[in-house]
């Protein structure tokens, strides 16, 4: 495929990936729990050691609200303030502290009451084509070798918009409609 080609197809791909992203139409909001009883967070983000969880969701699912309802535990010095979770989509993630105003060690119970509306926070998120949601456990301070804290019992809420199927394949068919005028193009076209 010539430099010329691949700009036009690129240019087409990147047209339809944004209509369907900003298309507001969704044909159906998911509840979905995650239960992490047992979850560690060992290091700070982003560091080897950390536990992963990945939901798949479906392609190009929006996360509207979060909720939390768990009991946590601190190691040695750790703070309870200190345990989160990060939600990570396509390019953008959303930190959760549950217990963020305990500055102390111990152990206690933390809930959300409901869902955290993330669209009223302008906190909402795609993921990508892929679909996975990743959610990575962590501990903000890293404090001592191992474990600084656990998840002892609960569940994180996430709730998500998933694109309306009509949407989707209306996106499929601007890319190929606009593939297909591409191709015509270049056929038309005098070769240099």
């Amino acid at each position: 495929m010539n430099l010329n080609r691949f700009k036009r197809w690129a240019s087409c791909a990147a047209l339809a990936a944004a209509g369907l992203l900003s298309a507001p139409a969704q044909a159906e909001t998911v509840t979905v729990t995650l239960d992490v009883s047992g979850i560690a967070s060992n290091n700070e983000f982003g560091l080897p050691g950390n536990e992963v969880r990945s939901l798949l969701i479906g392609a190009w699912s929006y996360v509207v609200g979060i909720g939390w309802d768990v009991s946590l535990s601190t190691v040695g010095i750790s703070f309870l303030g200190e345990i989160g979770v990060s939600f990570i989509g396509d390019g953008a993630s959303v930190d959760l502290y549950p217990a963020i105003a305990e500055m102390t060690p111990g152990s206690g119970s933390f809930s959300s009451g409901g869902v955290l509306d993330l669209l009223a926070l302008d906190a909402g998120f795609h993921v990508d084509g892929g679909g996975l949601l990743n959610l990575e456990f962590f501990d903000r301070v890293n404090d001592i070798d191992g474990a600084d804290a656990f998840w002892r019992q609960g569940q994180l809420t996430i709730v998500y918009n998933t694109p309306e199927p009509a949407s989707l394949a209306l996106a499929g068919l601007a890319l190929a409609g606009a593939l297909g005028a591409s191709r015509r193009r270049a056929k038309a076209a005098p070769s240099a």
